[in-house]
């Protein structure tokens, strides 16, 4: 959510009070969503115009193909004719107050009688492919006429505090009534279906398979999945299927073995090692499926599932390289969001082939008998790194003395 001075999208016809209170009382069908063509980009998109009350106080609320903007409304009425215009004008801009926000940050829309009713998280949110049919259900319902008033608005908003402390994400909701249940019904289908639609190079996950590492960093891995990210993935109507890991180079046979059509992308919880055999399972897995050979494979397929990596190791060097920061909430929200980045990998070969794929450090010497050597004082946390290498530091000068 953030302030902008961006061009409303122009309307060209916009309904009267007078028309939806006959359309109203005319039938229990909702009024029509007006279908108009935005002159930025030519296509054809959805726009809504109401006003709802947030915090009881009353704001004028508008919907377009990638937007939400609110705006708290005046003390003085206008007519609904003078109202429109005002957004009609060619060139008219956003208020100095103004609250917009865009599509791709939506994780969540509920609605409900009342506000906690709206505010209670349920079931999943219906599958993508079961979208069609359960907004077309509830629009075409006319026997079951609509008594929700609270339509609530769950999204992710970008944490800025100073010019370094600007990469951290966290959830808020937005809380709108309106008396009219049949208006909360229509915004809550229309914002659905736009979930729904998410543009390509953003996927929203729906199966997710969840690999945790519990003896990872200072073992918390499952306390950080369980309070941080599974509340999370439930708001967003994720179906995570998770898999606790307890040996070296299990999550790798997993990926190699298993099954995983099902599942939209695969997820770790852990440090840089757990990435890294997550990353090896799948790209020995995309080896395999291509028919080439895994030691000597004449080029390396991309992997067929994305990643995301929940930061809960020692010192997630690779998650903080693509979130920018640490933080474990931010890491789950752009999983949910459907953010992705590319990221470079190289190999280790020998004579025979292709040893493994490594993401983040490739050391050797000095460098790699340290975090060897780190590996038996896993339980000092972080420090076991400073330990190791003063004492391979040391034995090292030993060494050369004699």
């Amino acid at each position: 959510m953030t302030q902008s001075s961006t061009d409303f999208t122009q309307i060209h016809h916009a309904t009267s009070e007078k028309e939806q209170e006959a359309a109203a009382t005319a039938s229990l069908q909702p009024p029509a969503t007006q279908t108009v063509t935005s002159p930025a980009n030519n296509q054809n998109c959805d726009i809504l115009l109401g006003n709802f009350q947030i915090k009881k106080k009353r704001y004028r609320v508008l919907l377009n193909y990638d937007h939400i903007v609110w705006e708290r409304l005046k003390a003085k009425k206008c007519s609904a004719d003078t109202e429109a215009e005002c957004y009609l004008k060619q060139g008219a801009v956003y208020g100095k107050h103004t609250n917009v926000l865009h599509i791709n940050e939506l994780i969540r829309v509920s609605k409900g009688n009342t506000k906690s009713a709206a505010l209670r998280i349920e079931a999943p949110q219906p599958l993508a492919a079961d979208f069609g049919a359960h907004i077309a259900g509830e629009q075409h319902n006319s026997n079951t006429p609509p008594t929700e008033q609270y339509l609530v608005l769950w999204y992710a908003e970008r944490i800025v505090r100073s010019a370094t402390d600007c990469n951290r994400w966290d959830v808020h909701k937005l809380v709108l009534y309106n008396a009219d249940a049949y208006i909360v019904r229509q915004w809550h289908a229309l914002l659905n279906k736009m979930l729904a639609n998410t543009a390509p190079m953003r996927l929203r996950v729906r199966r997710l398979l969840v690999f945790i590492n519990p003896y990872g960093g200072r073992k918390r891995g499952l306390h950080v999945y369980e309070r941080h990210c599974k509340p999370l993935f439930q708001l967003a109507g994720i179906d995570a299927s998770c898999i606790i890991s307890q040996r070296s180079n299990q999550i790798r046979d997993i990926l190699l073995s298993h099954d995983l059509t099902p599942f939209d992308a695969v997820c770790c919880v852990g440090g840089d090692g757990t990435v890294a055999e997550v990353i090896n399972g799948l790209i020995f897995r995309a080896i395999c499926d291509a028919g080439l050979d895994a030691r000597q494979p004449p080029y390396v397929p991309k992997p067929a599932l994305p990643v995301g990596i929940i930061p809960a190791g020692s010192t997630d060097t690779v998650a903080y390289s693509l979130h920018g920061t640490s933080d474990v909430r931010t890491a789950a929200i752009h999983l949910i969001l459907g953010q992705q980045r590319g990221m470079d990998v190289c190999s280790v070969r020998n004579r025979e082939g292709v040893i493994r794929f490594c993401a983040s450090v490739l050391s050797y010497g000095y460098l790699g008998d340290v975090a060897a050597k780190s590996e038996r004082y896993r339980w000092m946390g972080t420090k076991r790194y400073e330990f190791a290498g003063v004492k391979t530091f040391l034995k090292t000068l030993a060494m050369r003395r004699n």
